[in-house]
């Protein structure tokens, strides 16, 4: 959904829940993968542009704890802390 519409929409749905948080912690179950692909089964990621969402949110923490953060190997993982 958010490939069609934007993050702008994504962001719309939920900014007005958000916006006067002091601070923000959000958990990214996933690592960004340059060329992500969804697929069916347990192995899961998200585009590297997704990311900035988290910025147009104002996250202020990201917890990269999900279960499925390494599905894509060490590269995505470490490049999504950075």
């Amino acid at each position: 959904a958010t490939s069609a519409n934007g993050m702008d929409w994504l962001v719309a749905n939920i900014i007005n829940e958000v916006k006067n948080s002091d601070f923000l912690h959000v958990s990214n179950e996933v690592s960004a993968k340059e060329n992500c692909e969804y697929v069916s089964g347990m192995r899961f990621c998200m585009k590297t542009e997704h990311l900035e969402v988290l910025n147009k949110l104002g996250v202020d923490i990201v917890e990269l704890t999900g279960n499925h953060n390494l599905d894509h190997g060490k590269d995505p993982y470490t490049q999504t802390m950075q």
